[in-house]
C-alpha cells in the first residue's frame, strides 16, 4: 500500500520519536548516550525528505506519483551534512560539534527513506 508522504507510518513514527526524544532530553534531562548523539540525525532525513516530497508533489509538479531520484536524496544528505557538521560548528557557535558519525546517520536515514518511503501516493 502506498501512502502520502506525510501519512506514511515511518514518517509518523519518526516525528513521534523526535518529539519524544526532545521532550525527554529537554524537560526530563534523560539522556541515553547513543540515542542522544545520533537519533535526531537518523530521523532528520525521515522527517525532512517526506515534507519536501509532499511540497514537490503538491506545489511544484502537482503529480502524486512523483518520487525523488536517488541523486536528490544524496544532495539532501550532503546539504544537511554541510550545514549541521561544517557550517554550524565552525562558523556559527561552538555549541554545535562536528561528528562524522552524524553524516553516517543522515545516510542511513536517507537510505531508509529511499527504500521504504519514496513511493508514489495512491492515485484515486
Amino acid at each position: 500500500m502506498y501512502f502520502s508522504p506525510l501519512q506514511h507510518p515511518l514518517f509518523i513514527l519518526a516525528v513521534v520519536l523526535f518529539i519524544t526524544n526532545q521532550v525527554l532530553e529537554r524537560y526530563f534531562l534523560f539522556h541515553l548516550p547513543y540515542l542522544h548523539a545520533y537519533l535526531d540525525d537518523l530521523l532528520c532525513m525521515l522527517v525532512l525528505l517526506p515534507i519536501l516530497l509532499f511540497l514537490q508533489r503538491n506545489l511544484v509538479f502537482r503529480d502524486p506519483t512523483y518520487t525523488f531520484h536517488v541523486a536528490h536524496i544524496i544532495i539532501a544528505i550532503i546539504a544537511c551534512s554541510l550545514y549541521f557538521e561544517v557550517y554550524l560548528p565552525y562558523y556559527y557557535t561552538p555549541k554545535y560539534i562536528a561528528d562524522p558519525l552524524d553524516v553516517f546517520a543522515y545516510s542511513v536515514g536517507g537510505f531508509i527513506f529511499w527504500k521504504w518511503m519514496n513511493r508514489p501516493s495512491n492515485v484515486v
